[in-house]
């Protein structure tokens, strides 16, 4: 086998372990291991695609793999960093995702030196009220999961500076066991 043979089964393997997840409807609640296992297979995709072009930096506390969180909670805001950041058009351009467990709290966050949000874009988003490129229906859609699962105890926010940066936080309850919709209970 050639590296080009070697390169074509890699691809293959992270859209195997995308869609594995992506396209599963029976599972809403996996371990944050998952989702990390999730996003590193979209980021691997899109070095694929975008050969060198993003610098990826993680910082994962260990005690927080075993941890329950939403599914597909990650891989939306990373996807946002590429298609609405513009972060492939940045000369040094990278990604944190953080993730720590503390004070029985999971927070989750993404941050990017892309072309960032603007402050309206930014209301609009938090409002739901967002008409601009793309909707904000990934944004929307995880703010109203993580209220399905966690209520008002689980927050979504947004922070950025045009032409410069941006940060999503996610911060919810740590679960050791599988949480339950709580809504409309």
């Amino acid at each position: 086998m050639d590296a080009r043979d070697q390169e074509q089964i890699q691809i293959i393997d992270a859209l195997t372990t995308f869609y594995r997840l992506t396209l599963n409807n029976q599972i809403s609640v996996i371990r944050i291991r998952e989702e990390v296992e999730h996003v590193k297979a979209y980021l691997e995709i899109c070095e694929f695609r975008y050969p060198g072009k993003v610098r990826l930096e993680w910082e994962i506390d260990e005690s927080a793999l075993d941890l329950y969180t939403i599914k597909t909670v990650l891989q939306p805001i990373v996807e946002n960093c590429y298609q609405h950041g513009a972060i492939v058009r940045k000369q040094d351009a990278f990604i944190r995702i953080s993730i720590h467990s503390r004070d029985g709290r999971v927070i989750m966050s993404v941050f990017d030196n892309g072309q960032g949000i603007s402050g309206d874009t930014i209301r609009q988003l938090a409002e739901g009220v967002y008409e601009g490129k793309g909707n904000g229906f990934g944004s929307t859609n995880i703010k109203e999961r993580l209220a399905l699962y966690f209520g008002d105890d689980a927050r979504y926010t947004i922070e950025s500076a045009l032409g410069a940066w941006t940060l999503v936080t996610i911060d919810f309850p740590a679960c050791r066991v599988q949480p339950v919709i709580k809504k409309g209970r």
